[in-house]
C-alpha cells in the first residue's frame, strides 16, 4: 500500500468504493499531494522536473491554507510533501507543518535530497512521517558536487540532515518510526563507488538503500559492454554482502539497463532463495488500476491541480486552480468527473481497454499497463481491491459492459487498419 491508505477506515473505503461502482464522488480527498515549490537548491544535470522551473511557492495564507483547512473539515488524513524542486526549500514549511500537526494529518512521505532537512527533521518526525525518500544520488562530495552541479559543501548538509533525520526517527516507539530511504544513482562514472554507495548507506541508518539507473541518458553515458561485465561482478560482491546482514537492505531498479536488472535480480535469488518481489494477486478479476480520481489530488506550485503527480505540468490534464476555486469545486467539478468516468470504465473493462488520444483525456498507455505505474496497482489493500471487484461484477449493468466491449472492438479494428495503411 502507498500513500497513506493505511489512514483509510472501512468507512472511508466504503464510500471510496461506492464512487468507484456507481459514480459521483461520496467523499474525499483522504490525501493531498503538495508540490509547495518548483525552486530547487541543485541542479542535477539529469532532472526530469526542470521544465517545471519558474521560481514559484504557493501562497500559503491566501491560498494553500484555506485549501487544507477545507480538506482537513472534510476527510483529509495525510499528506505528500514532493515537487519540480526541493519541497523543503518552502518558505513557509514551518507554518505548514504546524498545521498538519495541529489538525492530526500525517506525512505519508516527502521527498528531498536532505540539504535542508537537518533544521525541519524534528518536528516532521513530531508530526507523523512515514517514509522520507532522500535522493543522495552520489557517494562522495566530489561526485556529488559533478553531478548535482552544486558546491562540494552541500554534501556535509545532505549527511548532516540524513543523521538529524535518524536520531529524532530513534526517539520513536519502534512501530511509529519513519522508514529513511536513501536513492544512489548508479551510471558509468561512479560504477566503481558501488561499494560505498552501500557503506555509506549502512553508515547513515538507511532502511532501504535503492540503487536506481538515471533514466534517458546519451548513448556517451550509458554503460559500455564491458563496463556492464565489470558492473555486474561488484552487483554479485554488494548482494552477497547485503544478504549476510540480518535484515538486509538493498533493492536494485535499473529498468533502463535491463541486463543489470535481470542480473541483479538473479543474484538476489541465487543468494537469498526466499527472496522474491511481491507476488501478482491472482484474482478472478483484475481492477487493480488507478483509483487517484477517487483519492487524492496533487497540488503543483502554480496552484494547478492534476490527479496524479505524473501528468504535472501537462495542460491538458489540469483538473482545476486553488488560486481560483475551492476544494469542492474542483474535487466535484467537471474535469474530475472526467477523469473518474474514463478510469471507471478502465476497470469496468478489466483494463481491456483499447487506448485512443481522441476519446481518452486522462488514460493513457502507461495507465492501462499492469505495474507500470505503481498508483495504479498497489494504491489500496488487496482485500479492498477483492472487495471492489466483486462490487463491479455484482453492480455494473451487462449493457454497460457491451457497450464498453463493442466501443473497445471497434477502436481495435481502426487501429488495425491504421497500422496497415503505414
Amino acid at each position: 500500500m502507498l500513500f497513506g491508505w493505511d489512514r483509510m477506515t472501512r468507512d472511508d473505503e466504503d464510500r471510496l468504493l461506492r464512487g468507484v461502482v456507481r459514480g459521483g464522488v461520496h467523499g474525499g480527498p483522504w490525501a493531498i499531494e503538495i508540490q509547495p515549490t518548483n525552486v530547487c537548491n541543485v541542479d542535477c544535470f539529469f532532472c526530469s522536473s526542470k521544465f517545471h522551473r519558474a521560481g514559484q511557492f504557493l501562497d500559503w495564507e491566501g491560498v494553500l491554507l484555506p485549501l487544507l483547512k477545507d480538506a482537513a473539515a472534510r476527510d483529509l488524513k495525510s499528506v505528500r510533501l514532493s515537487g519540480g524542486g526541493e519541497s523543503l526549500v518552502y518558505p513557509k514549511m514551518r507554518p505548514l507543518l504546524g498545521f498538519l500537526g495541529e489538525h492530526g494529518v500525517r506525512i505519508a512521505d516527502v521527498t528531498t535530497n536532505a540539504a535542508p532537512l537537518a533544521k525541519y527533521a524534528d518536528e516532521m518526525v513530531a508530526v507523523g512521517l512515514d517514509l522520507a525518500n532522500i535522493s543522495i544520488n552520489e557517494p562522495d562530495a566530489e561526485r556529488y558536487a559533478s553531478t548535482m552541479k552544486t558546491k562540494p559543501r552541500i554534501f556535509d548538509h545532505v549527511l548532516e540532515g540524513i543523521r538529524a533525520l535518524r536520531t529524532a526517527a530513534d526517539r520513536e516507539p519502534e512501530g511509529s518510526r519513519p522508514v529513511i530511504e536513501l536513492k544512489f544513482m548508479l551510471w558509468r562514472e561512479n560504477r566503481h563507488l558501488l561499494p560505498r554507495m552501500v557503506e555509506l548507506g549502512v553508515e547513515l541508518g538507511a532502511d532501504r538503500i535503492h540503487l536506481n539507473n538515471i533514466i534517458g541518458l546519451e548513448k556517451e553515458r550509458r554503460f559500455a559492454p564491458s563496463e556492464i561485465e565489470e558492473t555486474k561482478e561488484t552487483l554479485t560482491a554488494v548482494i552477497e554482502e547485503d544478504a549476510r546482514r540480518e535484515r538486509p537492505l538493498l533493492d536494485v531498479w535499473m529498468d533502463d539497463e535491463p541486463e543489470l536488472q535481470r542480473h541483479a535480480f538473479a543474484e538476489r535469488m541465487r543468494v537469498m532463495p526466499g527472496f522474491a518481489p511481491e507476488i501478482e494477486r491472482q484474482e478472478k478479476r483484475r481492477t487493480e488500476y488507478c483509483l487517484m480520481g477517487w483519492y487524492s489530488m496533487t497540488i503543483a506550485a502554480t496552484g494547478l491541480v492534476f490527479p496524479c503527480c505524473n501528468f504535472v505540468g501537462l495542460p491538458d490534464k489540469v483538473t482545476g486552480d486553488i488560486g481560483r476555486q475551492s476544494l469542492a469545486e474542483i474535487w466535484e467539478g467537471a474535469d474530475y468527473e472526467a477523469f473518474r468516468r474514463e478510469f471507471r470504465r478502465l476497470i469496468v473493462l478489466e483494463g481491456n481497454l483499447e487506448h485512443t488520444a481522441k476519446y481518452d483525456r486522462f488514460v493513457e498507455p502507461v495507465c492501462i499497463a499492469h505495474r507500470e505505474c505503481p498508483w495504479a496497482w498497489c494504491l489500496a489493500s488487496g482485500e479492498f481491491y477483492g472487495r471492489l471487484g466483486e462490487a463491479v461484477a455484482r453492480e455494473t449493468p451487462q449493457r454497460v459492459r457491451l457497450e464498453a466491449a463493442a466501443r473497445n472492438l471497434v477502436l481495435k479494428g481502426a487501429h488495425r487498419v491504421t497500422s496497415l495503411a503505414r
